[in-house]
């Protein structure tokens, strides 16, 4: 699903100001009211003019738009990415579902990542099956035994290095007693 020009509707540029929208949102909406224009695509017009507004006026929705327009790539991430991502109360065909975006921000980039969940944070063992739950202990389980291992071996691998250098420091003490004892003595 492409994401829509919400500028295009309101006939501004992406740079407006939102005192800007805001003015050209109600000659907008005063013209093209089903209550004072009774042409067949007005009501039409006036839905697509009241969503586009309720984007743009929000900072947060429209800087999240903004970003859509710049990276594609996650417009197309979810079925419904206009009225979802933007947190409208358009529904398609997933009300069981709900989209989360969030946006990472470091000095000089931004980042976005998609994760779609249900409405539980977590998945209820009720309606999982027996075999999924095996399977998901099993891992579990592994994992945290792999882990094990490699603290272990790490810390075996550390407290040889550890006996290696004293070893060699010893034969390094010792070495200097025996040339000092044959060749310093008087």
């Amino acid at each position: 699903m492409n994401v829509p020009d919400y500028y295009s509707v309101l006939g501004m540029p992406p740079g407006a100001s939102q005192d800007e929208l805001k003015k050209r949102y109600r000659t907008l909406i005063a013209k093209y009211h089903p209550d004072r224009n009774s042409d067949a695509g007005a009501e039409e017009q006036s839905k697509m003019i009241n969503e586009a507004y309720s984007i743009l006026a929000d900072p947060d929705k429209r800087s999240r738009y903004d970003r859509s327009l710049q990276y594609p790539v996650y417009a197309n991430a979810y079925e419904g990415y206009g009225h979802r991502a933007y947190g409208n109360s358009g529904n398609k065909d997933n009300s069981d579902r709900r989209s989360n975006f969030r946006s990472y921000s470091g000095e000089n980039y931004t980042y976005r990542s998609y994760t779609s969940r249900t409405h539980y944070s977590q998945e209820s063992t009720e309606n999982m099956g027996i075999s999924r739950i095996l399977l998901r202990s099993i891992l579990k389980t592994i994992s945290l035994l792999v882990v094990l291992w490699l603290v272990l071996h790490f810390f075996v691998f550390f407290v040889f290095l550890i006996f290696m250098m004293m070893l060699l420091y010893l034969i390094w003490v010792v070495m200097g007693q025996i040339v000092g004892f044959f060749f310093y003595r008087r």
